[in-house]
C-alpha cells in the first residue's frame, strides 16, 4: 500500500497498473493528443473547483457520465478524432457531457450555442441573432442592441 500525493491510500493493483510510480500509464498511446486534452479539461471543468471555469460547469451541476470519467478510450470510442479548428461543445447547454449531447464544433457554432445566445425566428428557422446579423448583412452588435431595446428586426421574431 501507497500514499499518492492527494492522500489517496492505493492498493498493490494500483500501483501494479501505474507502473509503481503512483501515477496511471496511458495504454492508448493517445496522451499528447487533443482528443485527450479535451477529456482532460472536460473532466476537470466538472470536478476541480481550483479550475477558473469550475463555476461554469462543475458549479452549476453539469457532470461527465460515469463510463467517460473512467476512461478516455470510452470516450474517444464516441466522439471520434477532433477535426482542426474544432472544439468540444454540449449540445444542451444546461446538459452532461454525455452520449448524444456532445459533438466537436467549429467556434462560431460553439459561440452560438451558449446560455447567453439570442435566438430569432427567421425564415421559418431559429437562429442567433448573431446568425441573422450575417445572413442580412448587419453587425451583430447593431442587432443585439436593437433587441436590448426593444426594436424590431426585418422578418424575423425574437424568442424568448
Amino acid at each position: 500500500m501507497k500514499i499518492d500525493k492527494t492522500g489517496r491510500l492505493l492498493s498493490d493493483n494500483a500501483l501494479k497498473n501505474m507502473g509503481g510510480s503512483g501515477r496511471f500509464k496511458a495504454k492508448h498511446g493517445m496522451k499528447n493528443t487533443p482528443e485527450y486534452r479535451a477529456w482532460i479539461d472536460m473532466k476537470n471543468r466538472c470536478s476541480n473547483p481550483n479550475v477558473r471555469s469550475y463555476s461554469n460547469y462543475g458549479g452549476r451541476g453539469i457532470t461527465v457520465c460515469k463510463e467517460w470519467v473512467e476512461s478516455f478510450e470510452e470516450f474517444f470510442k464516441y466522439v471520434g478524432p477532433r477535426p482542426d479548428g474544432y472544439s468540444l461543445d454540449r449540445i444542451d447547454t444546461n446538459g452532461n457531457y454525455e452520449p448524444g449531447n456532445i459533438r466537436w464544433v467549429t467556434n462560431r457554432s460553439q459561440q452560438n450555442n451558449k446560455r447567453n445566445t439570442v435566438f430569432v425566428m427567421f425564415d421559418g428557422q431559429k437562429i442567433s441573432a448573431s446568425e441573422y446579423a450575417r445572413a442580412v448583412g448587419m453587425k451583430p452588435d447593431t442587432v443585439h442592441a436593437r433587441i436590448r431595446r426593444g426594436l424590431k428586426l426585418d422578418g424575423a421574431i425574437i424568442c424568448k
